[in-house]
């Protein structure tokens, strides 16, 4: 017989929560792995799907990791929660749909009259990206070396306010956000969703065809470099390719480990692209970020085909 399911609210952001401030000396994900009996893909979906479900012995696990938590501490809202743990929490953003409206997630506090809302265009739009993208750019945190970075995009769903939810994972940290449309530019706006230390902006293209679309854009975010105190904003011109599932990732780059979580398939490929970016003849100019100095217009520009 089965172990049951009991759903557990707020669970994702009360592990991130955990993690981030060390609470009980643990500070990683394989540290909690370890001691719970939870396997680091199980970790993954409650803190970047936001999925509540778990089995009921897994969530005896957990709370075997953090004996000083009552049980029932961990079925109250996540401020609660925070509060009760005498640590600090972020603030979920203001919605900018009506309270009667508000969905289970946070939305961005800001809305666009120029983005279109069309439920049958989105619908469209949605069909044609749904499934895992692969994108490709030059890291702006990296400031000792060209290094390209290699990210997975999953976009999940269209919802009811008109965004398309999307999850990203660039083998070090993960984002999730929203992306919507504006004439023919397609506009991603993500947040770090682990440290809750960055938001970055992608503007695209639109999908230019409904078998195998490819977006091209320019990607804003910070760069540090070795120091955290230092937070530049950068740009570097992006390409997405869209390959649908996790099994043609696995296939096109000999992945053998079937267990592998996104993050780390993410991070694997990134190795691997690395070692030998010849690989990428056909990408490498569409996301080289020289600009001439006799360019018209001088600025960083997406190349399109």
């Amino acid at each position: 017989m089965n172990d049951p399911i009991i759903e557990v609210i707020d669970l994702g952001e009360k592990i991130s929560l955990l993690l981030n401030h060390g609470f009980n000396q643990i500070k990683k994900a394989t540290t909690l792995a370890e001691k719970s009996g939870l396997n680091e893909s199980e970790i993954s979906r409650f803190r970047n799907r936001r999925d509540n479900r778990i089995n009921i012995n897994k969530f005896n696990g957990l709370c075997s990791a953090y004996p000083q938590i009552p049980e029932q501490l961990w079925h109250q809202p996540f401020e609660i929660f925070a509060q009760e743990m005498g640590l600090s929490s972020f603030q979920k953003p203001a919605l900018a749909m009506p309270p009667t409206h508000q969905p289970q997630i946070p939305l961005m506090g800001i809305d666009f009259q120029s983005r279109i809302k069309d439920r049958e265009f989105l619908e469209r739009r949605f069909e044609i990206m749904k499934g895992y993208w692969e994108g490709f750019y030059y890291s702006i945190s990296k400031t000792s070396r060209q290094y390209i970075i290699y990210h997975l995009l999953d976009i999940i769903k269209l919802n009811e306010h008109g965004y398309i939810e999307c999850l990203m994972f660039d083998g070090r940290f993960n984002y999730y956000g929203y992306c919507f449309f504006v004439a023919g530019n397609t506009y991603f706006i993500l947040e770090e969703i682990s440290l809750l230390n960055e938001i970055i902006f992608i503007t695209t293209n639109s999908p230019d065809r409904a078998v195998n679309p490819i977006l091209n854009g320019i990607n804003i975010g910070l760069t540090g470099g070795s120091s955290e105190l230092v937070a530049i904003p950068s740009a570097a011109k992006v390409l997405l390719r869209h390959i649908g599932s996790l099994g043609k990732i696995k296939e096109k780059y000999k992945l053998s480990c079937n267990e592998l979580s996104i993050q780390k398939m993410a991070e694997e490929v990134q190795e691997i692209i690395n070692s030998d970016i010849t690989q990428l003849s056909d990408i490498l100019p569409l996301i080289d970020n020289h600009v001439p100095q006799d360019a018209v217009p001088y600025t960083l520009r997406a190349k399109l085909f």
